[in-house]
């Protein structure tokens, strides 16, 4: 988590948290401000005030944690495909405890605005990450694959009440390493 200043703005990071964590135990359709402002050791209104609706908290978290998503790839030590897979798979580390925020997470990719913005960008660093042998489409087309494997992954595990990481994250890297012919 970012540090932040200010009550108002630590608020806010410790509601984000516990909506994060009240999502993982209860799934994102059953969480209630009353849970998260139990959670957060803090009062229903004061919830309300910073997220006036269910919605806007629900983007707050994602946004979250996509924010997180772009510094921890920013940060990454790696290069090329495999910077790209060890992202992919530093997601997919806590699927067992939190298949439904994954889900819940692709979703909010489209339904946010700024959701979207951070995912173009996450997007963007790592087309570049591919290489520049690769045409833009081409580029284009891997990220797609890629994107579509790790949503289709994540589905069928979902669908089917798979909850053994390592079967999904085998899956999924058989899957991305043909296409990125790794």
């Amino acid at each position: 988590m970012a540090k932040v200043w200010g009550k108002k703005a630590q608020n806010r990071e410790l509601i984000i948290k516990a909506a994060r964590e009240v999502m993982m135990e209860k799934g994102a359709s059953k969480i209630t401000y009353q849970d998260v402002a139990d959670k957060a050791d803090m009062s229903r209104t004061t919830v309300f005030n910073h997220f006036p609706s269910m919605q806007s908290l629900m983007e707050s978290v994602m946004e979250s944690d996509f924010e997180e998503s772009y510094r921890y790839y920013c940060n990454l030590k790696s290069a090329g495909t495999e910077r790209i897979l060890d992202l992919f798979l530093h997601h997919m580390e806590n699927l067992e405890s939190n298949l439904l925020l994954t889900m819940t997470e692709l979703s909010t990719i489209v339904s946010s605005e700024r959701g979207r913005t951070l995912y173009q960008a996450l997007d963007q660093k790592m087309k570049n990450d591919l290489g520049k042998e690769l045409t833009d489409q081409e580029r284009n087309d891997i990220m797609t694959d890629l994107t579509g494997v790790y949503a289709g992954v994540i589905f069928r595990a979902y669908l089917y009440e798979e909850t053994d990481p390592k079967i999904i994250r085998e899956d999924f890297l058989r899957l991305a390493r043909e296409i990125l012919g790794v």
